[in-house]
C-alpha cells in the first residue's frame, strides 16, 4: 500500500512538471505572438547578432589586447610591468616576435634574456624573459595542467637548486580562472652556497576570448608579501600560444622577482637567470619528451690481455 502511495505521488510530481513545462512553452509561443516575433525569427536574431560580432583577434594581437586585463582583474597584484616587456599598449612588440620567432627546442642550451639587471644589498631587481617550442598542438590541453606542475621534481642548473611543493590546487575557483594552485618554493643552493630562502606563490590560468582555445594565459605572484624577509615581489606571466604552422604550440614565460637584504646581490642575479635556463630545459623535457643534454654515464670495459 505505502508503495501504491509512493507510486502515485511520484506520478502527480511528474504531472506537475510536464504541466509547469507546456505551460512555460505556452507562455514562450504566446509571447512570440505578442511581440509580432516567430520562433524563426529569433533564430535569424540570433544568427544576425553572430555575424556582427567582431571576429577573434591574431593572438598575440589577443595577448596584448586583452592579457593585462584578464590578469589584473583580481585586483591581487599588478603585471603591467611584464606585459610591458612584449607588449607596446595592446600591440606586440619586437621582443615578442623574437621570442615567437626563436624558442627553445630541447636541444643545446636555453636562451633566457636578462631584461633588467639592478641589484644591490638592500633591494635586488630582476626581470627575466624565454621562449620554449612545445609539440602539442592545443593550448588549453597544456594549461588544464598549469606549466607550474611540470616542475614537481624541482629545478638544478648551474649549481643552483630550487625545490617546488604544490600545496593546494582548485579548479573554477572563480574570476575567470580555470585553475588556482599555491606553491611552496625552496632555494636551497645559490650557485654553489647553501642558503635558505622560501617563498609561496598563488598561480592561476585563463582563457583571453571564450571562443579561442589556441592562447592560454598564466598568472603567478606572491602570497604574503609583506610578512617575507627574502622578497618584496615574485612575480609571473605565461602565454601559451599555438605556433603559425598549427603543429605545436609556444610558451612565452616572463617573470620578475625583487629580492630582499641579499649579502651577495650579483650572485642571486646568476642563480635566478640558472634557474630560469633550468625552467626551460625542464618545459621542454616534460611536455616533448626531450632528451636529457647530461653526458651518458659510461661503463668500466676491462682491458683484455695481450
Amino acid at each position: 500500500m505505502k508503495a501504491l502511495i509512493r507510486l502515485s505521488t511520484s506520478v502527480f510530481y511528474l504531472f506537475v512538471i510536464i504541466g509547469l513545462i507546456a505551460c512555460e512553452q505556452s507562455d514562450f509561443k504566446e509571447g512570440n505572438k505578442n511581440s509580432g516575433l516567430s520562433q524563426e525569427s529569433y533564430k535569424d536574431a540570433f544568427s544576425r547578432k553572430a555575424e556582427t560580432a567582431a571576429p577573434p583577434l591574431p593572438l598575440k594581437q589577443l595577448a596584448c589586447s586583452e592579457g593585462l586585463r584578464r590578469a589584473n582583474a583580481p585586483g591581487k597584484t599588478d603585471f603591467k610591468e611584464l606585459f610591458e616587456i612584449v607588449c607596446k599598449g595592446k600591440q606586440p612588440n619586437e621582443r615578442f616576435d623574437q621570442l615567437i620567432a626563436s624558442p627553445y627546442n630541447g636541444i643545446g642550451d636555453p636562451a633566457v634574456e636578462t631584461v633588467l639587471n639592478d641589484p644591490s644589498n638592500e633591494v635586488t631587481r630582476m626581470l627575466f624573459a624565454f621562449s620554449v617550442a612545445i609539440k602539442n598542438p592545443n593550448p588549453a590541453n597544456v594549461g588544464a595542467q598549469t606549466i607550474q606542475e611540470y616542475f614537481g621534481d624541482g629545478i638544478n642548473e648551474g649549481n643552483s637548486e630550487l625545490t617546488i611543493d604544490i600545496e593546494n590546487k582548485v579548479n573554477f575557483p572563480g574570476g575567470g580562472s580555470s585553475r588556482t594552485i599555491v606553491l611552496n618554493y625552496d632555494l636551497i643552493n645559490a650557485n654553489g652556497a647553501g642558503i635558505f630562502d622560501q617563498r609561496r606563490t598563488e598561480v592561476n590560468n585563463y582563457l583571453l576570448d571564450e571562443r579561442v582555445h589556441d592562447i592560454t594565459l598564466t598568472t603567478e605572484y606572491l602570497l604574503d608579501a609583506s610578512e617575507n624577509p627574502f622578497y618584496a615581489s615574485s612575480k609571473s606571466i605565461a602565454f601559451t600560444m599555438q605556433n603559425e604552422k598549427g603543429d605545436g604550440s609556444i610558451i612565452v614565460f616572463i617573470s620578475e622577482m625583487t629580492m630582499l637584504n641579499r649579502i651577495d646581490p650579483e650572485r642571486m642575479i646568476v642563480t635566478m637567470r640558472d634557474l630560469n635556463i633550468g625552467s626551460a630545459r625542464v618545459l621542454a623535457q616534460e611536455l616533448n619528451g626531450a632528451p636529457s643534454t647530461e653526458a651518458p654515464a659510461t661503463e668500466d670495459v676491462p682491458e683484455e690481455d695481450d
